[in-house]
C-alpha cells in the first residue's frame, strides 16, 4: 500500500480503497481471496518459506500490509465496531484420502512376515492454488498467467497472457437485499466453482446470493472453519494458526510421529478408524481458513543468505524478487 516503496504495483491499495468505501457507506461487499498454504513442496524448503514470508508481509504482518492498514483505519471509526471478516477473507484448499499401510507385531516396523497386518490411515495434502482467476460482480472475469507481484504487474518484466471476459447476457438475481443484473454465464460459472470448493452437487444454486449472510457467513465461512478444525485435529502437519512459531509446529509433528512408532497395532488401527470417521462426517469440499497467525512469532522465514541476496538484487535494480 502507500508508504511501501519496494513493491510498486498497487493492487492491495485498490482493495483497501474499495473495502473502506464499503465500510463507510455500510455496503454489503465481499472479497474472497484463495491462496496456497505455502509454495508447492515441503514446508521447510527455502522456496516455500520465502513465498510464505512475502505473502504474510503483504497480507497482515507489516505496517503497510492490507489487513494491518484496514484494521488501523477502522479503528478511527468510533460510532460502530467493524468486523473485517464481513468484508474480506483469506482461504486455502485441502483434501484428504485413505492410504493402506503395513504394520508388524506390536509396533509398526518390527516382527516377522507372519505378523504383517494392513491398516488404512487418513492422509492429507493441500490443493495447490495455481490458477490466476478473478471474478467481479458475476459480470466480468480475468484468467491468465500473471501473479499479483511486480514481476507480472509492472509491465516491463515477465511476459504474461490473460483472457478478459465481459458477460453481455444479463439476468436479474438477488444479491444481498437488492435485485441486480449479472452476467448469466459468469454467474453460473462462479456458482459451479463455489459448489466444487464447498462440496455441493453440480448445478446447485445455493450460493447464488453470495452477498447475503446466509451464504457468505453460514455456508462459506462456517464450512471453512469446520474443515480447518477437522484437519487440524487429525493432521499435526496441517498449517494452523495455533502454531505460533516454526519450533511449535516442528515439535507437534515430531511428537505425533514418535507416538505412532510406539503405538500398539490394534490401538493404531482403532485410532485411524476414528480419524477417518471424523473426517468423513466433518469435512465438506476443499475450502479451509488460511492461517493468518501461523508462525507469527517468527519475524522472518528467510535465511540470512537469501535475504542478503534479495536485498542486493533490489538495490542493484534487478528487482527479481518483488
Amino acid at each position: 500500500l502507500e508508504g511501501n516503496n519496494t513493491v510498486h504495483n498497487r493492487i492491495c491499495q485498490a482493495l483497501f480503497d474499495r473495502i473502506m468505501i464499503a465500510i463507510h457507506q455500510k455496503q454489503q461487499f465481499r472479497v474472497v481471496i484463495v491462496v496456497p498454504f505455502h509454495a508447492d513442496g515441503p514446508l521447510h524448503s527455502e522456496m516455500a518459506m520465502s513465498v510464505l514470508h512475502y505473502l504474510r508481509a503483504s497480507v497482515a504482518f507489516t505496517p503497510t500490509s492490507l489487513l494491518h492498514c484496514l484494521t488501523r483505519e477502522c479503528g478511527k471509526i468510533k460510532d460502530r465496531s467493524i468486523n473485517l471478516e464481513d468484508y474480506i477473507v483469506f482461504l486455502s484448499l485441502a483434501q484428504w484420502g485413505e492410504m493402506t499401510y503395513e504394520a508388524r507385531g506390536s509396533g509398526l516396523i518390527t516382527g516377522d512376515l507372519k505378523s504383517v497386518k494392513y491398516g488404512r490411515r487418513p492422509v492429507y495434502s493441500q490443493v495447490y492454488t495455481h490458477s490466476k482467476l478473478m471474478i467481479v460482480d458475476d459480470w466480468c472475469l480475468i484468467v491468465g498467467s500473471a501473479n499479483i507481484n511486480d514481476r507480472s504487474m509492472i509491465g516491463d518484466r515477465d511476459s504474461e497472457m490473460a483472457v478478459y471476459v465481459e458477460d453481455k447476457e444479463l439476468v436479474n438475481v438477488q444479491m444481498g437485499s437488492k435485485e441486480v443484473a449479472v452476467g448469466k454465464n459468469i454467474h453460473r460459472f462462479r456458482m459451479e466453482l463455489m459448489n466444487k470448493l464447498l462440496g455441493e452437487p453440480p448445478g446447485t444454486e445455493t450460493t447464488s446470493n453470495f452477498l447475503c449472510d446466509e451464504v457468505y457467513k453460514d455456508i462459506l465461512l462456517r464450512t471453512a472453519k469446520v474443515n480447518t478444525e477437522a484437519f487440524h485435529a487429525v493432521f499435526p502437519e496441517f498449517p494452523h494458526s495455533s502454531y505460533r512459531s516454526l519450533a511449535e509446529f516442528d515439535e507437534a509433528v515430531k511428537e505425533h510421529e514418535e507416538s505412532l512408532k510406539s503405538m500398539d497395532v490394534k490401538v493404531r488401527f482403532e485410532s485411524d478408524k476414528k480419524n477417518i470417521e471424523s473426517l468423513t462426517q466433518s469435512v465438506k469440499g476443499l475450502v479451509c481458513r488460511f492461517p493468518l497467525k501461523f508462525l507469527e512469532l517468527d519475524p522472518t522465514l528467510i535465511s540470512s543468505e537469501r535475504l542478503k541476496a534479495q536485498i542486493a538484487d533490489v538495490v542493484s535494480g534487478g528487482r527479481f524478487f518483488t
